[in-house]
């Protein structure tokens, strides 16, 4: 089979849900003649997908790759301290990891009485803006690697994710300002890009349903199911369709 590399951090390494409930592995499952190389990993972004791009182009024959780009990934090189809830993760130390992690309250406490998807998106979305150095440098990370699949003949593309306050508050198209800035920018380059948002918006369910409990960025068994059905349809329509089962 060919090579397909998917490139993202944790929301496609499918952080929260079982492997065989990940949008890569359904689509892998559908999908005739190409074997899916998921290299998502936590806390990666632009920079890193660059690195990766070079180095898995280097070593095995690809013959797709993909970038699911979070809009977090603008901030690659920038200090841990300014994110969102950072300070209190720093004084809490080993107590508050204890908590976390054995602790089903302390989900629903933050749920509860925090708004972390409007916290998270509202501090990504100050980096999207036309002369930001962040925004400049990740649009620069994804043209790179287009270059480098233009030079080897690899059919590249970008996925966007938004966020789930995004797609809370639709009604107000200056929230999705950073998804068509950044489309813009690629697209005027000849990068072809997809926006999950799109698609989501269409749909007239509650948007946490897609999302794990609590959280606005990573999916849940819902949300990878929608994300892989819809991942097949684009590629069935496309001028050069893929072979599903």
């Amino acid at each position: 089979k060919k090579n397909w590399l998917y490139l993202g951090d944790s929301v496609t390494m499918g952080i929260g849900v079982r492997t065989e409930k990940t949008f890569a592995y359904l689509a892998d499952e559908r999908i005739r003649g190409f074997k899916i190389r998921n290299a998502g990993v936590i806390g990666h972004s632009s920079y890193d997908y660059l690195n990766a791009a070079r180095h898995f182009t280097q070593k095995m024959n690809i013959s797709r790759i993909t970038v699911f780009y979070c809009l977090n990934d603008v901030f690659s090189q920038f200090k841990e301290q300014a994110i969102p809830g950072s300070q209190v993760r720093d004084y809490g130390g080993g107590i508050l990891n204890y908590i976390k992690l054995n602790f089903r309250l302390y989900d629903v406490m933050k749920a509860t009485f925090f708004d972390r998807s409007k916290s998270y998106f509202e501090f990504i979305n100050q980096f999207y803006k036309e002369d930001h150095p962040l925004f400049k440098s990740s649009v620069n990370d994804l043209l790179m690697i287009k270059e480098i699949c233009d030079t080897q003949n690899i059919q590249f593309d970008v996925y966007i994710f938004p966020y789930e306050y995004q797609l809370r508050v639709k009604n107000d198209i200056r929230i999705f300002y950073a998804q068509i800035l950044l489309k813009t920018h690629l697209q005027a380059k000849g990068v072809t890009v997809y926006d999950f948002a799109d698609y989501l918006l269409q749909l007239s369910h509650d948007s946490q349903l897609y999302y794990l409990y609590g959280d606005g960025i990573h999916f849940s068994d819902y949300g990878h199911q929608n994300l892989s059905e819809h991942i097949l349809n684009i590629y069935r329509d496309t001028a050069d369709p893929i072979d599903l089962l």
